[in-house]
């Protein structure tokens, strides 16, 4: 298995769409977010009026927002447009034309976690989860970002099926025929946030072996979205697909699909007890129904809430066939309603609309959610009664929708069972009340009403990680900020979560492995040394303890571990192990995303901000570089041996402009791209000892050059 072509391919449907989320009806900046056509600066625009004047609060997607914008603000084209979703992909395409590959370069191994981090990790985001039709130890879980997942022992461990050589690897449903179980079905991309665009569905009548296009069949640059995918109880010929692009009927097991509704759909359902009964409702408010097996469908209003709505998600169970439940999404992502029909979905009673259940809180207080990013709904197929809901935590009722009480919470309030936050799928082992969650940790379980759930995410290699540091003292020891799923440290074959939130850069004393930093966003270091993590740095003050960029560069000396530099709106200064700073310089114009020291000369530091690079030579007083392209400037590597031999790596998509090198300290620059295609350039690290053996990190994979080589 060739988990660095898993990895390239993960990164290439990652920086496909990154975050395209979005689902309120009005002009919401979540709503021009998700349109690649609309340009960064006016999303940016957008977001900024909204949260104008207002305290950020969890829950409401401003921490999604900012991920965006980081990734975003470095690959955009000058004028602020965003590429084309299938950019990456094809220059990759043609770089292997004509690329040689290094000597045993292919040989990369796995070296993230075969367990879920303890103390509360996660392991990713998974989509949904769903069983096999004949074999209720066969579970599949859909990875947003990293393919379809494959359990035979009923959550105990997981296998990639072969989805590694798709051009897009997001899975946000899959279906298995259950007259033929080789046969399946898997809808692409990701339903929820749009992190990958659709390729449509793909059909594998060998078990999952091989994939091919069925008659949906789209480009990833048509930025179509699958939430949902189902199949006709007793006539696995009949499939219907919930699309960004309607809703979508094959009557020939997969190989011509017809639109039966346009518009933007995100669930579908077949009433358990007549087949020709079909629920399907759309991004708004607007609940279909069909009784011709989906030839045709209606609009009903009854009891459908007409306005103020951003998202529907709807239910049924075998317990109670006639019944349809809908949960609903407000236009500002927090909890609108909740709806029972107990006539086959011809009118709907509004059961209640408090408390805020897509919240953060396991009280429902406080106002808020992510409708337009987490919304779920399952009822139990025994007692349909039994009823779970998810936003950001797991909500039932066992009466039908009256009484509700928060049953699986993001970090295990007064009791309550943990869960991960963010819950994107929920799926009943049929014929059981076993309960399987899709969540951004991964997959969880209760087999027991909600009264307790198991972490079934161990070996789910799905994570998104920022950065990561490694123990020079220890080959197993590495520590690494993960997106959703905190600062991770990895020791041996044990991995644990030793900061939460969304982790950032990581390092580790290279004296002393017991010496370990993380960060949040913004800049929050911690320190640990031996015990638990202690905040060294904040990003709420003035000075070092300021705000600094989304993902702040911190660094440590490579002479001394004590020494340790971090670069906000300037560069800061400590030489005790963080407990003191100075400040070494104020840059003009914004954050710091780069920063290097060089080892021969540690008065020679380099700092970026965007496209501008500063130097000093003294240690004190930096002045601008000139002679770069004026292209955001990604990362800095300094020789060990010499202080005014300096590479920086470019974002953004100029051709033949990824790498510039220095021998003077930035006084001339040489273009050192050649090789490389035009995609972004993202990090780069100096073998110390060689002949200027460098590896770069790029948007489609690892790019090697040394002084024996005249490109990439």
């Amino acid at each position: 298995m060739n988990h660095l072509f898993r990895a390239f391919l993960t990164f290439i449907a990652f920086s496909l769409t990154m975050w395209s989320f979005g689902q309120s009806p009005n002009d919401h900046w979540a709503q021009k977010m998700k349109n690649p056509n609309v340009n960064f600066y006016e999303v940016q625009e957008a977001f900024n009026t909204f949260w104008e004047g207002k305290e950020v609060t969890k829950g409401q997607g401003y921490k999604q927002y900012k991920r965006w914008e980081q990734f975003w603000e470095q690959r955009l084209y000058p004028s602020g447009e965003r590429i084309a979703p299938d950019h990456v992909y094809n220059e990759w395409m043609n770089a292997q034309k004509s690329m040689v590959q290094v000597g045993g370069g292919g040989m990369w191994t796995y070296f993230g976690n075969t367990s879920v981090p303890s103390n509360g990790g996660g392991a990713g985001r998974i989509n949904m989860v769903r069983t096999h039709p004949t074999d209720a130890n066969t579970y599949f879980a859909c990875a947003p970002g990293g393919g379809l997942w494959k359990s035979t022992n009923a959550g105990g461990s997981w296998t990639l099926m072969n989805t590694d050589n798709l051009t897009s690897i997001g899975v946000t449903d899959v279906v298995v025929d259950p007259t033929n179980t080789n046969v399946i079905y898997m809808a692409t991309g990701d339903g929820d946030a749009g992190d990958t665009y659709a390729l449509g569905v793909l059909k594998s009548t060998d078990g999952g072996n091989t994939w091919n296009p069925s008659g949906l069949s789209w480009t990833v640059q048509q930025t179509r979205r699958i939430s949902r995918l189902i199949m006709h109880p007793t006539n696995s010929s009949i499939l219907f697909a919930a699309t960004s692009n309607g809703l979508y009927r094959t009557t020939d097991a997969g190989g011509s699909w017809t639109q039966i509704v346009s518009g933007n759909f995100k669930d579908v359902e077949i009433n358990p007890g007549d087949a020709t009964i079909v629920y399907a409702v759309s991004n708004s408010s607007n609940f279909y129904r069909s009784t011709d097996t989906g030839t045709s469908f209606t609009a009903i209003t009854s009891g459908v809430p007409s306005s103020g709505v951003s998202r529907l998600a709807i239910a049924v169970s075998p317990d109670a066939p006639n019944t349809v439940y809908i949960l609903a999404g407000a236009s500002d992502a927090s909890f609108e309603g909740f709806y029972r029909s107990t006539d086959a979905g011809l009118n709907f009673t509004l059961m209640v609309n408090s408390p805020n259940m897509l919240g953060w809180n396991d009280d429902g207080s406080g106002g808020g959610g992510q409708a337009w990013y987490d919304l779920a709904i399952a009822a139990d197929p025994l007692d349909a009664d039994v009823v779970y809901i998810g936003g950001v935590n797991v909500w039932k009722t066992s009466d039908g929708g009256s009484n509700w009480s928060c049953v699986g919470h993001w970090y295990g309030a007064n009791g309550t069972p943990y869960v991960h936050a963010d819950i994107h799928g929920m799926h009943f082992v049929p014929g059981t009340s076993t309960l399987l969650v899709g969540c951004d940790g991964g997959v969880f379980r209760s087999t027991d009403g909600g009264n307790s759930f198991q972490d079934l995410s161990a070996n789910l290699e799905i994570g998104q990680i920022y950065r990561l540091g490694t123990a020079q003292t220890n080959v197993n020891m590495v520590i690494s900020g993960w997106q959703d799923n905190g600062t991770n440290l990895k020791n041996g074959a044990n991995w644990s979560r030793v900061i939460g939130g969304d982790g950032f850069e990581s390092a580790i004393d290279y004296t002393n492995q017991n010496i370990q930093y993380g960060a949040l966003y913004y800049g929050q270091i911690f320190k640990s040394t031996g015990g638990g993590f202690n905040t060294i740095v904040n990003s709420n003050g003035t000075g070092v303890h300021q705000g600094g960029a989304w993902l702040t560069p911190y660094i440590l000396s490579p002479n001394d571990p004590n020494t340790m530099y971090v670069g906000k709106s300037g560069v800061y200064k400590s030489t005790d192990g963080g407990a003191n700073w100075s400040t070494l310089v104020e840059l003009p114009g914004g954050d710091c995303n780069g920063l290097a020291v060089a080892k021969s000369n540690e008065n020679y530091i380099y700092a970026s901000k965007g496209s501008t690079l500063y130097r000093t030579t003294d240690g004190t007083n930096f002045s601008a570089v000139s002679g770069l392209p004026g292209l955001y400037i990604t990362y800095i590597a300094v020789d060990p041996a010499d202080e005014n031999r300096v590479w920086v790596t470019l974002s953004g998509y100029a051709g033949g402009e990824k790498v510039y090198f220095s021998a003077d300290a930035g006084s001339t620059w040489t273009n050192y791209s050649t090789g490389l295609p035009n995609i972004p350039a993202n990090c780069i690290a100096y073998m110390e000892g060689s002949s200027d053996a460098l590896y770069l990190g790029t948007d489609a994979g690892v790019y090697y050059r040394d002084q024996s080589f005249g490109s990439w």
